[in-house]
């Protein structure tokens, strides 16, 4: 609610992607063993290469850009029962012409 008060537009991103988009915590990710395609062969270990995505996808649109997403990744943990964990986190980005500090400082402080 708050990030979307400061002029975020919330994005909502695949859980599942290639291994090479999955570029945050490589090594901690969770690999299908039978996946439809190898663009979706691996679950999500950070939020930021759905954001960087959706981000460069909406490039047209005017600037600045203020997206965020609030969504679960999926981790591998040994000693997890499943030998995984799923874990909230938060990511969001601003695209724009000017400085980003003080556009981050407001939204930062909803936080």
């Amino acid at each position: 609610g708050e990030l979307a008060l400061a002029g975020f537009l919330e994005a909502l991103t695949l859980t599942l992607l290639s291994r090479s988009e999955n570029f945050v915590n490589s090594g901690r990710q969770v690999v299908l063993s039978n996946p439809k395609s190898r663009e979706y062969e691996v679950a999500r270990t950070s939020l930021l290469p759905g954001i960087l995505k959706a981000l460069a996808s909406n490039l047209h649109v005017r600037i600045p850009i203020r997206l965020f997403e609030a969504a679960d990744v999926v981790l591998a943990e040994p000693g997890a029962p499943e030998g995984a964990r799923n874990r909230r986190m938060l990511c969001g980005c601003i695209a724009s012409n000017s400085s980003l500090l003080e556009e981050l400082q407001g939204p930062l402080s909803f936080l």
